[in-house]
């Protein structure tokens, strides 16, 4: 008897009982590692995409941005929400510009965040960022 009051008790007491939501694996600061172009079957890596270029998504639905390039410095801010692997970005790039959406496909595995977006020439691009 004593043995199946311990038994039930353990079970209990292991029980996930949390009320905490869990937290969006996009939260957090991601820092552009690298850019990836496909045309038709041919995939290159783009050197020099940017010099610096990181995201920072916050729980509550805003991010911040700052790019780095060699001819400009664009810091933007606004909100973000996902939906099926699409993250929608309503940005503002500028103070006195209208927010302006930026839609990409995602996948994030492990630390990894990957935004492909189609170009106008038909090719494909993938930025690739890690979590900080």
């Amino acid at each position: 008897m004593k043995k199946l009051l311990l038994l039930t008790l353990l079970v209990v007491g292991c029980e996930d009982n949390s009320t905490e939501p869990e937290v969006h694996p996009l939260v957090g600061v991601w820092e552009h590692s690298e850019t990836w172009v496909t045309i038709g079957t041919d995939k290159t890596i783009v050197n020099n995409f940017f010099i610096k270029s990181t995201f920072t998504f916050y729980e509550n639905g805003v991010f911040s941005s700052i790019t780095v390039s060699d001819t400009a410095t664009t810091m933007a801010h606004g909100t973000w929400v996902t939906t099926d692997y699409i993250l929608t970005i309503n940005a503002k790039v500028n103070e006195d510009e209208e927010y302006e959406p930026w839609t990409w496909e995602y996948a994030i595995i492990e630390n990894r965040l990957s935004l492909f977006t189609d170009a106008p020439d038909n090719s494909l691009i993938e930025l690739i960022y890690i979590k900080q």
